[in-house]
């Protein structure tokens, strides 16, 4: 009976760890098919993505009138002269009210399309139709806000030949693109809009979250300071990329969502200057570099008093000053820290930085009113997502050179303990510990050969020293 039962319990254990390994690798397997089932849906929505199409920058100009004083024909006369800023030149316009004109001449039928306006955002708007003379053809057009822009209905039977004009008070505006789509092609544009805005949305914030909350248990600064980078960048590349003119909802537009968008610039700054100290303060103290990072972090923090009391012209000057200066200096830091203490965490960061300044220089590029292609190659969506991951792949990278450390620390440890116990065993006196009330806690064998009347295989373990020196004195 006995040696049956001895024969049945290995063949119960191996069942049991063979049951343990199937359903990990089933659990391991289905994760893995999810996961590549999501990232073959992602490639093929983006490699169906068709190309928005827009029409020329020529067809349009834009007028400042930021104290809302031009009657409809005062400005449609001041187009005509230096005053009038070319659409592609728009990008870095204050926040107040603009006239607009667009002029539909040879751009194809308008019949049954209207006329989107992207990265325009208005809180009031007026639109009227005029002939290629300037003589009013409709007035009050009606229009509806987009959740990039805003979209006008084009007069029907008036022709082709037609020029909008527009007074626009905006929420926020940004280098504007025009198109001429019909009511379907924008209600798909939108949801395209919408969609990529969410995929932004989610996977920055909920990361940022997460982030946030392995701060606050393991108070690691590090993560903390991730936490807020990802905010500020979420926040940067929603207003770069028209699906976000607030901050997560709140109400602002203006001026004071100017001022807003600037200081959000420089928090951005400060933050990243801080996180690079906190991931590699070690090397920057072995190379002397420190205390340039803290020179910058000083200049970063001196810059929001311009931001707040300064016009948005001359505070903007001041903070790509700032700006470029900083990631010169950076740059430099990290080709230092390249030769002279590299490491996997350094690559990734380095890759972080050099997409976050692609996407920069494209979305720079693109204000200024160079070719789009490179925009939506490095647009702010991608160059944000991307930059984001590198940048958690540093974190990861961090964490397991600290973990490495840690487990070489702890076998140097145990190493030294085993030493220590044969150490301990093989002294010829008898060495003991004991609690404070006497109770013998941890002895070597010299110690047990002492006291041979008591104990098993001579361990006085358990026991009590005054009881055991009074039974060997009896």
């Amino acid at each position: 009976m006995t040696s049956a039962k001895r024969l049945r319990l290995p063949r119960q254990r191996r069942l049991a760890v063979w049951t343990d390994r199937v359903r990990s690798r089933f659990s391991l397997i289905t994760a893995v098919i999810v996961l590549s089932i999501a990232c073959l849906g992602v490639a093929y929505v983006v490699s169906n993505s068709k190309q928005a199409r827009y029409l020329p920058d020529s067809v349009g100009l834009v007028l400042p009138d930021p104290n809302n004083r031009l009657r409809p024909d005062e400005a449609s006369a001041r187009f005509a002269t230096p005053e009038a800023i070319r659409l592609e030149k728009g990008g870095s316009l204050q926040f107040r009210t603009v006239w607009i004109r667009i002029d539909l001449s040879g751009q194809g039928p308008i019949e049954g399309k209207r006329l989107a306006l992207e990265s325009l955002r208005a809180r009031t708007a007026r639109f009227w139709a005029l002939d290629s003379a300037g003589k009013i053809l409709a007035a009050d057009l009606d229009w509806s806000s987009l959740r990039n822009g805003l979209a006008i209905q084009l007069p029907q039977g008036q022709g082709d030949q037609i020029v909008v004009l527009g007074r626009v008070e905006p929420v926020s505006i940004n280098r504007v693109q025009t198109s001429l789509r019909s009511g379907n092609e924008i209600t798909s544009r939108e949801f395209l809009f919408e969609r990529n805005g969410g995929l932004l949305f989610g996977s920055l914030l909920m990361v940022s979250f997460f982030s946030l909350v392995v701060a606050i248990f393991i108070r690691d600064k590090t993560f903390f300071l991730y936490s807020a980078w990802l905010v500020t960048s979420l926040r940067i590349a929603a207003y770069n990329g028209d699906w976000d003119p607030y901050w997560l909802g709140i109400p602002l537009s203006g001026d004071s969502l100017q001022a807003f968008l600037r200081l959000t610039y420089i928090a951005h700054s400060l933050i990243s200057l801080a996180l690079f100290e906190a991931l590699f303060g070690k090397e920057l103290e072995r190379v002397r570099l420190r205390a340039l990072i803290k020179a910058l972090q000083l200049g970063t923090i001196l810059m929001f008093l311009p931001a707040v009391f300064l016009e948005a012209n001359h505070s903007i000057k001041l903070l790509w000053a700032l700006s470029g200066v900083t990631i010169f200096a950076v740059f430099a830091v990290l080709s230092v820290l390249t030769f002279r203490a590299p490491s996997r965490a350094l690559g990734w960061y380095i890759g972080s930085w050099v997409i976050t300044l692609t996407g920069s220089i494209a979305q720079i590029a693109f204000s200024m009113g160079l070719a789009r292609t490179f925009h939506d190659i490095a647009g702010s969506q991608i160059t944000s997502v991307a930059s984001a991951l590198m940048l958690g792949i540093t974190l990861a990278q961090r964490m397991q050179a600290e973990r490495r450390a840690r487990l070489s620390a702890e076998r140097s440890a145990v190493s030294a303990l085993q030493r220590f116990r044969e150490n301990f065993n093989a002294m010829p006196v008898g060495i003991f510990s004991m609690r404070l009330d006497g109770t013998i806690i941890e002895h070597n064998p010299s110690f047990g050969e002492l006291f041979k009347d008591s104990g098993r295989h001579h361990s006085k373990t358990g026991e009590n020293w005054v009881d055991l020196t009074s039974r060997q004195a009896l």
